[in-house]
């Protein structure tokens, strides 16, 4: 198994306005891969942050901010 220390693993993190309606990629499940990317749409927030398709998710964390000014 892959571990998130593994050093061909990148973490990334991934941040989007309101105005966003994704992160710029899709993904998939199979049971030889596990979850990975499928899909990586042009200049898109994900492809900007080095995410490829065929990329294996190990860990996804959420935090929400909404911030008012």
């Amino acid at each position: 198994p892959i571990s998130l220390f593994d050093p061909h693993s990148k973490n990334v993190l991934l941040l989007r306005d309101s105005e966003q309606s994704g992160f710029g990629f899709s993904i998939s499940e199979s049971e030889e891969k596990g979850i990975f990317v499928n899909a990586v749409k042009p200049d898109g927030m994900a492809q900007l942050n080095g995410i490829c398709p065929n990329d294996r998710i190990l860990q996804v964390r959420v935090y929400i901010f909404n911030l008012f000014y």
